[in-house]
């Protein structure tokens, strides 16, 4: 006969959960400390900590089909839109399109960053991908349709 200790077992679990909080709220805390650096105008030292951000495992792991990943999904969606920000204001259409590109996976509903990729194709002379985001984002944008 075998005895499962149920004490020890919810005491991992609880373990477990606690760890995945700390890393969420540590998450949190860098991308505010990234948010607040870009405001003030260190572009390449926010980029520095939204680039650490994504590497986060919670961050990194994140993907739009497990929409339970809620909160490290949303960092890392907002990590890319501004690493995209960052990118376009160093003049790297390139790197700001591919950063956009990221991110449009994780949140297919926002016209406003469907039109920012629609732009950043057009700059990068992508007219299939340009006329592709704009339409998508006519369909996003309800006031549009």
């Amino acid at each position: 006969m075998h005895f499962v200790d149920i004490e020890a077992t919810t005491r991992e679990i609880d373990a477990a959960a606690v760890s995945v909080e700390a890393q969420e709220s540590a998450n949190l805390h860098l991308y505010e400390r990234a948010l607040q650096l870009q405001s003030d105008g260190g572009g390449a030292e926010a980029a520095e900590l939204y680039t650490d951000l994504l590497a986060q495992r919670l961050v990194a792991s994140a993907e739009a089909e497990k929409r339970e990943q809620g909160a490290s999904l949303r960092l890392k969606f907002l990590a890319l839109k501004n690493l995209a920000q960052i990118e376009e204001e160093r003049g790297n259409n390139q790197r700001a399109l591919e950063r956009l590109l990221q991110a449009i996976q994780l949140e297919q509903e926002d016209a406003v960053l469907w039109q920012r990729l629609g732009v950043m194709a057009v700059r990068t002379r992508r007219a299939h991908l340009a006329r592709h985001a704009f339409e998508h984002a006519v369909i996003a944008s309800p006031h549009l349709q």
